[in-house]
């Protein structure tokens, strides 16, 4: 920290950094309730609402690699304002637009801004905090993510609903600006400078981050298309072959230019981190049952369920308010518990998802709002006790001079399940609706039974994810309980 910014209190500058964080990810969910009011009057089909909502996440972990490295040699204050300020420009624009490909082009941009933003604020934590109170933050935070990811429709909801459908999905866009015109200006009175001594060179490992992006669009494209076929085999499925080889291509490429020395997208030390490389594990395929959960609800509860916006956003507050909880409460328990604290939560967060998934199935006609409500309570419950303590468990072992970059690489992860997720689960969604229901609003003459079995088959996404999550956890458990033996 510099000598002007010693006397600031590490918990008010928590505060800054964590509000840009909300912003950020606020955008992750927000637009989910907005889609059947914005397809309407902007004229969107089922493939222009994945781009829309998938294209954002896509951007987003595909910029992380570069932006977390830039964080490091750069400064972490120098990107977060410039993280901050993009951001909140081109929201304005995205409230702005006219066309549904405009859209997805500006939504690509917003989320290269968010990427640059984002690792900044790991950094910050890692380098603000230590010890207990290092974990508090991180707990801290994951309330804040679980917060954004899940008030983001109720937010939502209540704009579109509350204002004209023209102005009401705009809205949803236009609120990042004021949250932007406050914190940029905190930030450079505020936040510490760390301009790194001497001469340092960016150095991107431009082929290795090709190579991911070449796996993430190969693997999420045949599910994007996939949405507006007739017949979901007609899609591009080779491109599975695609990402197999990419991924091969890229652990021969880093594995040869980490050898000499060179900059890499996934640096040996982090590698062989063991707690680095199981957490990351953890959370990309916790991201890939979790991000599009709320998506798919959102489409049921309105195209299926006919329910006005913001009553589909208000449903899920409970979902919303657990979550807060337990993620600052998971802060304090994560130094003692550990892994197994990261462990009962998605067990719980499973039971609460296949208790969902039980309810659509028995209930196939409508949906009983107060049971819905008790289950989200629950299910939010376990998935605050997931996030942030998985997020401090992986970094602990990295030095802080590596933080943003390691922060940048495990989010990375985190963000490419997010955007599979969301694909995977929409196209789960949609393929088992007629074509008349294909249009992210409600249509007469499909039975609720159908929309509730389509809800439950994007539901199977999630509950494979979370068995595998579980797998991994308990197998780094048992590997932290050897080594402390």
């Amino acid at each position: 920290m510099s000598p002007e910014d010693s006397d600031a209190h590490p918990w008010r500058l928590f505060a800054i950094i964590a509000t840009a964080s909300f912003m950020a990810l606020l955008d992750t969910s927000i637009v989910n309730v907005a889609l059947p009011t914005l397809s309407r009057n902007l004229g969107a089909n089922p493939t222009h609402e994945q781009w829309i909502v998938a294209g954002y996440s896509l951007s987003f972990a595909l910029s992380l690699i570069a932006a977390g490295r830039a964080s490091d040699v750069f400064g972490r204050k120098r990107m977060f304002l410039l993280g901050a300020t993009g951001f909140g420009l081109v929201s304005l624009l995205c409230g702005m637009s006219l066309t549904p490909v405009m859209l997805v082009v500006l939504r690509l941009i917003q989320g290269v801004f968010g990427a640059v933003l984002i690792p900044t604020v790991s950094g910050f934590i890692q380098q603000l905090f230590s010890g207990p109170p290092r974990g508090q933050a991180f707990g801290y935070l994951g309330m804040v993510i679980g917060v954004s990811t899940a008030v983001g429709p109720v937010l939502g909801g209540f704009l579109v609903s509350a204002l004209p459908p023209q102005l009401g999905w705009r809205s949803i866009f236009l609120i990042n600006v004021p949250i932007a015109a406050v914190i940029v200006p905190l930030a450079w009175r505020k936040l510490p400078h760390d301009r790194p001594q001497g001469q340092v060179k960016l150095r991107l490992d431009v082929p290795g981050i090709l190579l991911v992006s070449l796996v993430t669009i190969s693997v999420m494209l045949p599910f994007v298309l996939a949405t507006s076929m007739a017949h979901v085999s007609q899609a591009p499925w080779w491109l599975m072959a695609v990402a197999v080889a990419g991924v091969v291509g890229f652990v021969l490429w880093e594995h040869r230019e980490d050898s000499l020395g060179h900059s890499v997208v996934a640096p040996r030390d982090l590698v062989r981190t063991a707690s680095f490389v199981f957490g990351a594990g953890i959370g990309a395929l916790y991201f890939l049952g979790f991000a599009g959960f709320f998506l798919t609800l959102a489409l049921y509860l309105q195209a299926g369920l006919g329910m006005p916006a913001w009553q589909a956003g208000l449903i899920q507050t409970p979902f919303a308010i657990g979550s807060a909880i337990a993620a600052a409460r998971a802060g304090r328990l994560v130094h003692s518990w550990g892994r197994r604290l990261v462990t009962f939560g998605l067990v719980g967060a499973l039971a609460g998802f296949v208790a969902i998934d039980v309810m659509s199935e028995l209930h196939p006609d409508s949906v009983n709002p107060w049971l819905l409500t008790v289950l989200l309570f629950f299910t939010g419950l376990a998935s605050g006790t997931v996030i942030s303590p998985n997020t401090a468990l992986t970094l602990e072992h990295v030095p802080v001079a590596r933080s943003s970059t390691a922060a940048a690489l495990q989010q990375t992860t985190q963000r490419i399940g997010a955007t599979i997720s969301i694909a995977a689960m929409t196209l789960a969604f949609y393929a088992s609706l007629p074509a008349s229901g294909r249009r992210g609003e409600h249509a007469t003459g499909i039975a609720n039974a159908t929309y509730s079995g389509a809800f439950a088959m994007s539901l199977h996404v999630t509950e494979a994810c979370y068995v595998a999550a579980i797998i991994v956890a308990i197998a780094d458990g048992m590997r932290r309980t050897r080594a402390e033996d």
